[in-house]
């Protein structure tokens, strides 16, 4: 005679089979899906942790190695001032109806005596285009590049080539303006300082 397992044992025994083969046979896609919803507010809760971390860095001010750009300031005739790489002064102004046989387009020219000393070795050229002339309307000014005929023609005017290291050298800024000009102002860039010239 075989032996028979009791009734009860019999019906867990199926029930265990049965669960056991219905948790096998689920598609993994399934468990995963059951899986994700079931934990769908922990995901929701570090997606929204992960954003505000993400605008926080994007918002914040950036900090870079460069220093930022100095706030625009004033200086005046003879003030030293200091630039990145160059010191200027600007030492003495004078105005001129002509230059040589050059006519001036706006009727006379302002001539900017100024110094400057090369405070970095690695600095690129000192170039006139650092330098603006701005009027009391706002209007601006660009001096003469250093290959016109205001400094070529033996005029006495004249633009460094050479700038040892921290030693003044001579330089002459020449823009065409008008005559009656007034409220001018010498604008150098990297400095980010505006020299007030003095009326005549």
């Amino acid at each position: 005679m075989r032996f028979q397992p009791p009734v009860r044992e019999r019906d867990a025994a199926r029930a265990a089979a049965v669960e056991s083969a219905g948790y096998e046979d689920e598609p993994f896609t399934a468990r995963l899906l059951r899986f994700l919803w079931s934990a769908r507010l922990v995901i929701v809760t570090l997606l929204l942790v992960a954003s505000a971390a993400s605008a926080y860095g994007y918002l914040q001010p950036k900090i870079t190695n460069s220093a930022a750009p100095a706030a625009l300031t004033f200086a005046a005739v003879g003030e030293k001032i200091q630039g990145p790489d160059w010191n200027y002064t600007v030492t003495s102004i004078e105005r001129t109806l002509k230059l040589g046989t050059i006519p001036a387009t706006s009727g006379g020219y302002l001539v900017v005596h100024i110094t400057v000393a090369k405070t970095n070795a690695d600095a690129p050229p000192l170039s006139t285009g650092n330098f603006q002339i701005i009027d009391a309307n706002g209007a601006r000014g660009f001096p003469f590049a250093p290959s016109s005929d205001i400094y070529t023609n033996n005029l006495g005017m004249l633009w460094a080539t050479r700038y040892p290291t921290n030693q003044s050298v001579q330089n002459h800024l020449v823009f065409d303006v008008s005559p009656s000009a007034r409220g001018l102002v010498l604008f150098i860039k990297d400095a980010n300082v505006e020299v007030r010239l003095p009326d005549p």
